[in-house]
This record gives structure tokens, C-alpha cells and sequence, in this order.
């Protein structure tokens, strides 16, 4: 039995993460911003510590007498404020890495993402490639955190693991999937030259499991793993599969990327304006991920983690929406 402190429980990938490894038997110490939100995982088994990615008191305490890290706290999204993007997912990390260190932690897994390559536009895409810059506030954050993850790693006995999933849906998404719903019941939804792109994703119970094995598996250390499924399916098959689901009406309209771009651009200066807290339905950092042909190609985390996951994206896709987002 290991024991885990985790962060970022409340959200997906962490609450799946942490239902696995009660499941199996472990002993999970988890970091939330409130107690009181979160009896639910309190129930389920977890310990619960209050804190924050910037108190060290609480991260300590989060850290103290544990074997694993696992650290899936992150501000995701395409749109928002760059200093809340860098606060949270570099300097937090960075807070809870030296946490980990000090409390003389064996392995800490971070949860990273495919947006640390920089959103190439196609391509069969390895650990092999270097992280890229690109401006975009999401993207290089991931990077910032990731580097400075693997940073507390070399200067300590900390054993890192980084994991690189693309889009991950799962029981209690609060953004993929609750948001092609929604624009889908807006008659909102629209396609990018058809859907024809390619869209990398991941059920969290398959990055659960992935979890588990970055955090057993001997000699990892400073080593980084795509967890994507396979075969990849299109944009279009991707909302279809969530529209058929859901007893929704998939997009008809589709527009070429040019014509999209425009319009993501346009309704980012709007929002600005009128509505600066709330992401666009289009924004041009979300048409260019509509027009990827990529493939993140998660051979090494087969062979060596020996991870099996994600071998039927569409069927686990359909199935999730079907049994926890259709009433």
C-alpha cells in the first residue's frame, strides 16, 4: 500500500485519481481550498488538508510522511489572465515540489499536458520533441510548471515523473465535455473545415491508471510520458459521439480556418469588453486547436509503464455522457 498526498482532488483527473487509488487499497491525503466543499472525497476515504498552492504550512502538512505526489492542480482554459495562469501553474508547483522535497517524498507525478509542445500544426508527435514558447498563456505556463517541476527534481532527491494528456474527459469534467454541451444546446457548435482535425484525448480513469504506474515503476526519474488514446478520432466524431449521446443535434455549419480565425478574433476583443470573465464561445487559441493534425503518440508510456489505457476513446466518450451528463 502506498500512501499519496494529491492536489487538485475537486477536479477531474485528481477526484478519478483518488476514487482508483482508494479503491486499490491506498491511503490519500488530499489539498483543498475548503473543507467543508469537499466532504465528499471525506467520505470517500480521503484525508483532507485545507490549503492553498502558496501557504508551505499546509503543503507541508499536505507532503508529511507520504510516498507519492501527485500534482494535478492547474488553471486550465484558453482564455484569462496571464498572471493567474503563471501563479498557479508554475509558482504552485514549484510551492508544492520544494514541499515535497522537504518532507523527503520518494516520487512526485506531475500532471502536465501535450500543450507543452507548443500546438504543432501536424505530425506524429514524441517526448523526443522539445518543448516550444508560443505566447499563449495556457500553453506556456504548462511549460513554466513542468520546468520547474523537473527543477526541485534535480536539485533534491525527488524522483519526477511528468505525464502529458491531451483534452480529458471523465465523471466530473467541468469543461470539455459540460462545454461542447453547452454550445451544442445553444445551436452554437460550429466545425473548422469540417471537423477533419484531429482531437487527442484521454478518459481520466485511463490517466488514473497511468498515475498509478508512474508512481511504481523503477528508474523514471526526470522522464515524461504522453498519455494520449488511440486510434485518435476527428473533431467531427468527437461532437457527434457527445451530440448522439446527449440526444442533441450535431453542428451543421463548418468554416473554413481563415474565416474562423476572423471570428475567434473578432469575439475576443467583444468579450474583452463586454464580458471579460467569461471565455468566448471562439477564440483563436481554440480554432487553432481545431485544425491540429497531430498524433500524440504515447508509445513509451506502453512500453514502459506498461499503460494499456485508452484503446476506445469514442465508446468511453459516449458512455461518460450517457452516465453522468444526460439527466
Amino acid at each position: 500500500m502506498a500512501t499519496f498526498a494529491v492536489t487538485g482532488a475537486t477536479g477531474g483527473a485528481g477526484r478519478v485519481f483518488c476514487e482508483r487509488a482508494i479503491a486499490d487499497g491506498h491511503h490519500v491525503r488530499a489539498l483543498v481550498r475548503s473543507c467543508d466543499k469537499a466532504r465528499e472525497l471525506e467520505r470517500l476515504g480521503v484525508e483532507l488538508v485545507e490549503g492553498s498552492l502558496d501557504d508551505a504550512a499546509s503543503l507541508d502538512a499536505l507532503c508529511k510522511a507520504r510516498d507519492v505526489l501527485v500534482h494535478a492542480a492547474a488553471h486550465v482554459g484558453d482564455w484569462g489572465d496571464r498572471d493567474t495562469f503563471f501563479r498557479v501553474n508554475v509558482d504552485g508547483t514549484r510551492n508544492v515540489f520544494e514541499a515535497a522535497a522537504r518532507q523527503s517524498v520518494t516520487r512526485a507525478v506531475h500532471i502536465s499536458s501535450v500543450a507543452v509542445y507548443g500546438r504543432p500544426r501536424e505530425g506524429n508527435i514524441t517526448e523526443t520533441r522539445a518543448p516550444q514558447l508560443t505566447g499563449a498563456v495556457y500553453e506556456d505556463s504548462k511549460i513554466g510548471a513542468e520546468r520547474a517541476a523537473f527543477e526541485v527534481g534535480e536539485k533534491s532527491a525527488l524522483e519526477v515523473v511528468a505525464l502529458r494528456p491531451p483534452v480529458i474527459f471523465g465523471p466530473y469534467d467541468r469543461a470539455f465535455v459540460p462545454r461542447v454541451l453547452h454550445l451544442l444546446k445553444k445551436r452554437m457548435a460550429l466545425l473548422v473545415d469540417r471537423g477533419e482535425a484531429s482531437l487527442n484525448c484521454v478518459d481520466a480513469h485511463d490517466l488514473a491508471d497511468g498515475i498509478l504506474r508512474a508512481s511504481t515503476v523503477d528508474a523514471v526519474k526526470g522522464e515524461a510520458f504522453n498519455l494520449a488514446s488511440m486510434p485518435v478520432p476527428t473533431i467531427a466524431q468527437v461532437v457527434k459521439t457527445i451530440a448522439e449521446a446527449a440526444h442533441l443535434r450535431p453542428p451543421s455549419v463548418s468554416l473554413p480556418f481563415p474565416l474562423a480565425l476572423a471570428a475567434g478574433i473578432a469575439m475576443e476583443r467583444v468579450f474583452a469588453i463586454a464580458a471579460p470573465t467569461r471565455p468566448p464561445p471562439l477564440s483563436r487559441q481554440l480554432v487553432m486547436q481545431m485544425s491540429l493534425r497531430v498524433v500524440y503518440d504515447s508509445s513509451k508510456a506502453r512500453e514502459v509503464l506498461g499503460w494499456q489505457g485508452g484503446r476506445a476513446p469514442l465508446d468511453a466518450l459516449a458512455r461518460t455522457v450517457r452516465e453522468h451528463f444526460v439527466n
